[in-house]
């Protein structure tokens, strides 16, 4: 098992992953942003990885996007298939996988 670690946007690692966790990030980009950003590490997963996206539903100043709004954007993406949700008091789980 490998780990690996970047900033993002900029330093996405390369490779293929089976599995890419999205969290408590996707508020802080505009959904244009976030469309290009999701696209660039869908891109990265292998074939049926798997996708997993968790926000915070709350509001804060700094978010350029609610939890709910992320995961909408997220969810537009081609070439991923919803597989399982899970709301909770404050925060939101989705899983995708690789078409």
């Amino acid at each position: 098992m490998n780990v690996a670690c970047g900033a993002l946007p900029e330093s996405i690692p390369a490779g293929k992953f089976d599995l890419i966790v999205f969290s408590e990030i996707g508020y802080y980009f505009r959904r244009s942003r976030l469309m290009e950003l999701g696209n660039r590490l869908i891109s990265n997963i292998s074939s049926s990885g798997t996708f997993l996206a968790a926000h915070w539903l709350g509001k804060s100043p700094d978010h350029l996007l609610t939890g709910d709004e992320a995961h909408d954007v997220l969810a537009s993406i081609p070439g991923l298939r919803h597989v399982h949700a899970e709301r909770h008091t404050g925060f939101r789980l989705d899983r995708w996988e690789r078409l």
